[in-house]
């Protein structure tokens, strides 16, 4: 995985951190298994009051996989959430890159 550098900001409240990530070569894709698996290793490091969401580039748009306070979509989730922009979701199951977007609560 090609990782972009991480982009900080701090604010008085919370510190966000973003970071993107790409296949290794060009022309491979992410798939949303992958996507959550990769992040979910993530997850497991974080603190007790952080917070993730994750978006993820593919043909169709950036679209949100996981918000702060949800969990990865499931097959189902994905199709309801493409529902009435794409006939089938399955053909947009595959992404360019990732983001993940951290945030630390400044205590």
């Amino acid at each position: 995985m090609r990782k972009d550098p991480v982009k900080i900001l701090v604010t008085p409240n919370y510190t966000k951190k973003t970071i993107t990530i790409r296949p290794d070569k060009d022309n491979q894709l992410f798939t949303r298994k992958q996507i959550k698996t990769f992040c979910e290793k993530q997850i497991k490091k974080l603190g007790k009051d952080d917070t993730m969401v994750v978006t993820g580039l593919n043909i169709l748009r950036n679209s949100n996989l996981k918000g702060y306070e949800d969990d990865f979509m499931d097959d189902d989730a994905w199709d309801e959430y493409c529902k009435g922009k794409v006939h089938n979701g399955t053909k947009f199951d595959k992404f360019y890159e990732f983001t993940i977007t951290i945030r630390q609560p400044n205590n």
